[in-house]
């Protein structure tokens, strides 16, 4: 289920909180509109920090006419205020493999479900 939180400073953009069934948690998808009638999608993982970054960076490019409409989706944690806040959890999302020094590693596969599957459709 989508919930919607408290609007974000970032000019057209959103944020939510998703379920993601194949993580077994709940993510935050950051939504960012740089442009009508999106042409491209980029996705941008460990968003609580990034985010922002890659909307600003697409619509400077935007300017000079580099870029089509593009929607920026992030994904990032509810929990996190900032990229800091994501060390550990990231870990579990963006390893394909368990690792034994790194506990909770080796859950890209689900991540990558999720986003497949339940995101992006």
């Amino acid at each position: 289920m989508l919930a919607m939180n408290p609007p974000m400073s970032l000019g057209d953009a959103e944020v939510h909180d998703l379920w993601a069934e194949a993580v077994g948690e709940r993510l935050r998808i950051f939504v960012g509109h740089c442009g009508d009638q999106p042409r491209a999608t980029l996705m941008v993982t460990d968003a609580n920090g990034l985010f922002g970054l890659a909307v600003d960076t697409v619509r400077m490019m935007q300017l000079p006419a580099l870029l089509p409409s593009v929607l920026v989706v992030g994904i990032g944690y509810p929990a996190a205020a900032a990229l800091a806040d994501t060390v550990t959890i990231r870990a579990r999302d963006l390893t394909p493999t368990p690792v034994a020094r790194v506990p909770g590693s080796g859950g890209a596969p689900g991540f990558l479900d999720f986003m497949r599957n339940q995101l992006l459709p």
